[in-house]
């Protein structure tokens, strides 16, 4: 399993200044994400696989929010488990995969699907110097709009109860209880 506090950028074209926020991704083998967004605008995304869900925290409770995007979103939550256990082959119809290397170490995924090529135009993955975390993972949309999360002070093998993953009615995590 895996707590992973981040910085979110949102680097937009529409604005001068980097769009900040943070928030703590969780994973649970095999597929159990949960990416969640802190105060001032606290939201949690949550998927298991097989079903997601996006909420909304609204005067101190859960609200879910319905999203037409649910199919992609499940898509790419999926991929986010299967790069957190180092399985990169499964994402080869989706993705072409190379390697860049300069002062660090990218995984580079650009969308050989045309529809996800609408989307995104590239995955950059930065790995830790030692190849056993992944540090930074940025979303680069065709029109150069991107969005970069960057994991600091990672926990692995941090115990986490399974009902944080739960796409019904999220349970509150263990910093937060």
């Amino acid at each position: 399993s895996l707590r992973a506090p981040f910085v979110q950028e949102k680097h937009l074209s529409i604005f001068e200044d980097v769009v900040s926020t943070t928030g703590t991704l969780y994973f649970a083998p095999p597929q159990n994400v949960r990416i969640q967004m802190d105060p001032p605008f606290e939201s949690a995304l949550i998927a298991d696989g097989h079903t997601v869900a996006q909420f909304e925290r609204i005067d101190d409770a859960w609200q879910r929010i319905r999203s037409g995007a649910q199919p992609i979103i499940l898509e790419v939550t999926g991929q986010i488990a299967a790069w957190l256990q180092g399985d990169f082959a499964t994402q080869s119809d989706i993705y072409t995969i190379s390697a860049e290397q300069d002062e660090s170490t990218r995984l580079v995924l650009t969308p050989s699907d045309p529809g996800f090529a609408e989307r995104i135009s590239r995955i950059e993955i930065t790995v830790a110097p030692d190849f056993a975390s992944v540090t930074r993972i940025e979303i680069r949309e065709p029109g150069g709009d991107f969005t970069a999360l960057i994991f600091h002070d990672q926990q692995r093998d941090h115990e986490l109860p399974q009902g944080i993953f739960r796409t019904d009615s999220p349970q509150p995590v263990p910093d937060e209880a």
